[in-house]
């Protein structure tokens, strides 16, 4: 929340307003940016503040002005898009000169079970494996909640998954001409991803930091955690 205050700050695919509610409180200026009319409408009956603007839209189309915007917030956005390139070309053209881009995502891999299986250094064969068989479970059996107010069709575009990895998302990152690249892998397995949002500031450092103690220094684990927390500067 440092640094906001009187910053126009973006949060695409906003959701119900759980982080835009916690920076206009900060004292910026928030514009919700999301598919879901419904979620949004929800939103602006929780955040009631003046310092705040609801806008349906998709981060492959945002609707706002070239360099307007001194902050672009995504959480848990981009393993929904399959055009990632196009997605952070439309970050960087609303992003201010020197204005930041800050997200947290899924990685793209198995838990705990490709974790280990990098580890102890299993077949690659096995690992193929392994991933043909949790896509075609996620395929046909994974029963994902709904999304709050989305038409069929986007709910059935919102249940898809382009999950990347770490080295991914450094490359379209960068050649999207975003600079001041700081990336982090969390390995927080046992949370739920909505634990991110929450008010608990404390619980979550701490979590953080015992995560980093135990992991940060095991090679085998460097860009395999669960989440991926990513930030970037325009040029």
């Amino acid at each position: 929340d440092k640094g906001v205050s009187g910053k126009l700050v973006v949060d695409i695919g906003s959701g119900l307003g759980n982080i835009g509610r916690r920076i206009a409180q900060a004292g910026a200026h928030i514009i919700n940016i999301d598919i879901a009319s419904k979620a949004l409408a929800l939103a602006k009956n929780r955040m009631m503040t003046s310092r705040a603007d609801f806008i349906h839209g998709s981060i492959l189309k945002i609707p706002l002005m070239d360099s307007s915007a001194d902050l672009v917030v995504a959480s848990f956005v981009l393993h929904h898009i399959q055009d990632t390139k196009m997605a952070f070309s439309e970050i960087k053209r609303i992003l201010k000169p020197g204005g930041y881009f800050i997200c947290i995502e899924p990685a793209f891999r198995l838990t705990w079970l490709e974790l280990w299986m990098d580890f102890f250094k299993m077949h690659v064969t096995l690992k193929n494996a392994a991933r043909k068989i949790y896509a075609f479970l996620n395929d046909n059996f994974a029963k994902d909640g709904e999304i709050i107010g989305a038409s069929p069709r986007l709910e059935r575009m919102g249940r898809r998954h382009f999950f990347k990895d770490f080295d991914e998302y450094k490359e379209v990152i960068m050649k999207a001409g975003l600079e001041n690249l700081k990336m982090k892998t969390i390995f927080l397995e046992f949370l739920p991803p909505r634990f991110f949002e929450s008010d608990k500031k404390c619980l979550v450092r701490t979590l953080f930091n015992i995560s980093d103690a135990l992991l940060r220094n095991v090679s085998s684990f460097s860009k395999k955690g669960k989440f991926i927390i990513m930030e970037a500067r325009n040029t």
